[in-house]
């Protein structure tokens, strides 16, 4: 079930044009800055985009004062944050996925923006299936987790399963789900 799911969202997700995905990214960002300007937070966690997920690199124009943590997988098991500065630090890692080099931040981090293929009106997440987010966030409890997305990738309900994570709020160019 969780197969053909992801199957499906990122087939969508492919074909979006390149206009469709600008303008709603472009909304996206601006609902996101929106809520979180007036949060009071220092450190941010974001990620590079990857087979057209929200673009969300812009965050770090729009908050300079911020500490910007990108995630590294380090093995078949764990994902580690590291800080970053400035995007040419990042380099491709082992999925193909731009990542950081560096040293692990292991204070902790105030906001977590999360990508997902999916997610459920009940703030649930399906990433790829490697279980990364759902195992880091399983220890790094007690945080703001923001999922993005594009509206049709929420669906009514996804299957779940004990380990998965909830997202404390889940925006789309549409709408914004809890909070």
């Amino acid at each position: 079930m969780k197969g053909r799911i992801r199957k499906e969202i990122i087939a969508k997700r492919k074909n979006l044009s390149k206009l469709e995905y600008e303008s709603n990214n472009k909304i996206i960002i601006e609902k996101i800055y929106n809520y979180l300007k007036s949060k009071n937070f220092k450190t941010i966690a974001i990620y590079y985009p990857y087979r057209k997920e929200v673009n969300v690199l812009n965050l770090m124009e729009l908050f300079k004062d911020k500490i910007f943590l990108f995630p590294k997988v380090i093995s078949d098991e764990k994902m580690i944050f590291i800080p970053v500065n400035d995007i040419n630090e990042l380099k491709k890692g082992k999925f193909g996925i731009m990542e950081p080099e560096g040293t692990e931040y292991t204070e902790y981090i105030d906001i977590y923006i999360v990508p997902g293929v999916a997610f459920d009106l009940d703030l649930y997440r399906l990433g790829y299936g490697g279980g990364f987010f759902d195992r880091y966030f399983s220890v790094h409890k007690k945080t703001q987790l923001i999922g993005v997305g594009f509206d049709f990738q929420i669906l009514e309900k996804l299957p779940v399963d004990d380990h998965d994570i909830q997202m404390n709020l889940v925006i789309t160019e549409k709408r914004i789900l809890g909070g």
